[in-house]
């Protein structure tokens, strides 16, 4: 499943639905990726002030990828066709 991810508080809840998904404990996720369970509820609920590789870390475990792509709206006419 693809969700687009468009601002820190998406993000967030997609790694806290992921986790809740697997069966897994904040702490659970946390001892997967040598962080505390109250890093792990910051990042969940506050992902925009963690360093980018603790949420790749967290995203790995929780065998997700981030992906980047250049949306159609900033493409132009030319682009397209």
């Amino acid at each position: 499943m693809k969700v687009y991810i468009q601002n820190p508080h998406s993000l967030g809840r997609m790694i806290r639905d992921t986790r809740i998904k697997k069966g897994w404990t904040q702490a659970d996720l946390g001892r997967q990726v040598h962080m505390l369970q109250k890093d792990i509820s910051l990042l969940e609920h506050d992902p925009g002030s963690a360093k980018l590789s603790r949420l790749l870390a967290v995203c790995a475990a929780l065998e997700l990828r981030l992906m980047a792509e250049e949306s159609i709206a900033s493409k132009t006419s030319e682009d397209m066709w």
